[in-house]
């Protein structure tokens, strides 16, 4: 079977072969099996996606690979005193003669090759979808600004209806009406959901109003995309929307979090920070999950709790699927 699993585990497939690799799994438990090796064998390295490798790894690894063939030579100096092969014969002893030694060796090297090659490569796509992922928060941030600018001043909330009772339902909002033409920006390129998945795409309003109550929460799921949003504040036992005042500190777009403590975070780069877009319109990747100086928790309200802000400057950044219905509408 030709199936790249390499490239598969690492996201560097097209689409079309990654969501056939996708289809064999489904019905292959040995393949599925070794993905999961793969991926658990490459979890220490996860923590160094955004690392740079020491300067003098290349020497060390070429010390290490040096060492470990003077180690286990064999044979003797009348074995060394051969006499002079053709090339052609060369290929043909080499085909012929490969003994364990010599695969210990070849492994050796390629092992060291990928704790050479690793660091690096994690870091640049770990960069790259960062990049990415800052690009759709401001392509998003241009759709809510001008919504503001159409609706006094103010960005979408979330409606009295329960099935739009989510923050996620801002994304068929500005999709419908035109403030976002790429639903495509809904997606973070290093949250982990699937091709597949994310083929689904956003569900439109009257495909989620019309869905029968058992298909209602895997829509609501899917209505945000990859990412959460604040949804708003409580004030008078309703949901009030939020208004664009350009502050630089209220988070506005983040990251989805994800789990219901108080210390949550998003795991879309690996749990090692979340970019946030603040409704002044800039996006920062940030490690920790409290603004500086101000102590807003950016994905619980100030009481410790996934609900809307409980005041005007509380901002809480909500994925889409959890419903608001402990808020009078």
């Amino acid at each position: 079977m030709n199936v790249d699993i390499i490239g598969f585990v690492m996201g560097a497939l097209d689409a079309q072969e990654h969501q056939r690799i996708e289809d064999l799994m489904r019905s292959d438990t040995e393949l599925q099996s070794q993905v999961d090796l793969i991926r658990r064998s490459l979890l220490p390295l996860e923590s160094y996606r955004h690392c740079e490798p020491p300067s003098d790894l290349y020497n060390q690894t070429l010390e290490y690979v040096f060492d470990q063939v003077d180690a286990h030579k064999v044979g003797s100096t009348i074995e060394m005193a051969q006499p002079a092969f053709t090339s052609k014969q060369l290929v043909t002893s080499s085909r012929r003669s490969w003994r364990p030694m010599d695969i210990f060796v070849t492994g050796i090297v390629a092992a060291s090759l990928l704790m050479l090659l690793s660091p690096a490569l994690f870091n640049s796509r770990f960069a790259a979808e960062l990049r990415q992922c800052q690009n759709n928060l401001q392509n998003l941030y241009a759709g809510f600004s001008q919504y503001s600018i159409t609706h006094e001043g103010e960005f979408p909330t979330v409606t009295h209806n329960f099935a739009f009772a989510t923050s996620g339902a801002y994304a068929p909002i500005l999709l419908e009406q035109g403030y976002v033409t790429d639903e495509g920006y809904f997606y973070c390129p290093a949250a982990a959901e699937s091709i597949a998945w994310r083929q689904q795409g956003i569900p439109t309003k009257q495909t989620v109003a019309n869905a029968r109550v058992e298909d209602l929460t895997a829509l609501q799921q899917r209505m945000g995309g990859t990412y959460g949003y604040s949804v708003g504040y409580q004030a008078g036992g309703r949901i009030r929307a939020i208004r664009n005042q350009q502050r630089p500190n209220f988070a506005l777009i983040a990251d989805r979090p994800s789990g219901q403590s108080s210390q949550r975070y998003s795991m879309n780069h690996g749990g090692l920070g979340q970019n946030i877009l603040f409704e002044n319109g800039h996006v920062a990747f940030v490690r920790g999950t409290q603004s500086v100086g101000l102590g807003d928790h950016y994905y619980v309200s100030d009481r410790g709790i996934v609900e809307p802000g409980v005041h005007r400057d509380d901002s809480v950044i909500m994925e889409s699927g959890i419903p608001l219905t402990n808020v009078s509408q």
